[in-house]
């Protein structure tokens, strides 16, 4: 993986994530592209793919995990999550999936993973463990999914920037947001300090952090207390996790960009 921009003491990482190789995360069939793997947590950014006919085994999510498949499926017993399909597995989440055709897709998990011991599983999530276990919630679907585009875009108070909520963590413990947000040409963010870590996925377009060029496909990480200055000259579309809400600098009282 290219880091295209070396921490300068800027708290800013940006990352190729077109150019990194695929590792393999010791269940055959499944790699993934991991900016950041916590073992411990089970807290991982990345992109993970499947090969076709590969299932991940019954396991239980021990916290939130948020995603957009970039292409490919992948189905559980509820659905089958296509290409362009936000999906979010709230903590407790229990079950299978399996990729008939193959997929790819960017995550974030926010805990660890539960295997059953015989479900064969285990390796395919960072922090994975096995445990027994049973579904806490059978009344309740094991997942919030729905085409992208089906999420309504909203004008902010900022011009040229707009916003999907896909996530407001309502259901779970933790305050946090997952966003798409659109930089329209000759766009500027004014600058600010985010209070906690914020990340961002491009999907398309470029966008420059602290005069830094986001290229398409590459991964940011804010860590908490930078200060930035976002701005897009020809456009941009991204996924965005933000920990905590934004303090603007210089004495603005916008709204917050992420939906605090």
């Amino acid at each position: 993986m290219s880091l295209l921009h070396k921490p300068d003491g800027r708290g800013v990482y940006v990352y190729d994530m077109l150019d990194a190789p695929w590792t393999e995360t010791g269940k055959p069939g499944v790699r993934q592209r991991a900016v950041r793997a916590d073992r411990e947590s089970g807290h991982f950014l990345g992109l993970i793919q499947f090969d076709p006919m590969i299932s991940a085994g019954v396991h239980q999510h021990l916290g939130p995990a948020t995603s957009l498949m970039l292409g490919g499926s992948l189905a559980d017993y509820q659905d089958n999550y296509g290409r362009d399909t936000v999906t979010i597995n709230p903590t407790g989440t229990t079950h299978d999936a399996i990729s008939w055709e193959g997929c790819f897709f960017v995550a974030r998990l926010e805990g660890a993973t539960a295997y059953l011991p015989d479900s064969g599983g285990g390796k395919g999530h960072v922090g994975a463990g096995i445990a027994t276990f049973t579904n806490p919630a059978p009344e309740v679907l094991p997942a919030l999914d729905f085409p992208l585009r089906e999420s309504r875009q909203y004008a902010t108070s900022i011009p040229r920037l707009s916003r999907r909520m896909l996530f407001d963590y309502r259901i779970e413990k933790e305050d946090h947001r997952f966003v798409e947000l659109t930089l329209w040409p000759d766009m500027r963010i004014p600058t600010h300090r985010v209070s906690a870590l914020t990340e961002w996925m491009v999907l398309a377009g470029s966008a420059t952090v602290n005069n830094m060029t986001v290229p398409i496909g590459g991964i940011v990480v804010i860590e908490p207390g930078t200060e930035v200055t976002i701005e897009s000259a020809f456009g941009c579309r991204l996924l965005a996790w933000a920990d905590g809400p934004i303090l603007w600098s210089g004495g603005e009282t916008l709204p917050d960009i992420y939906g605090f």
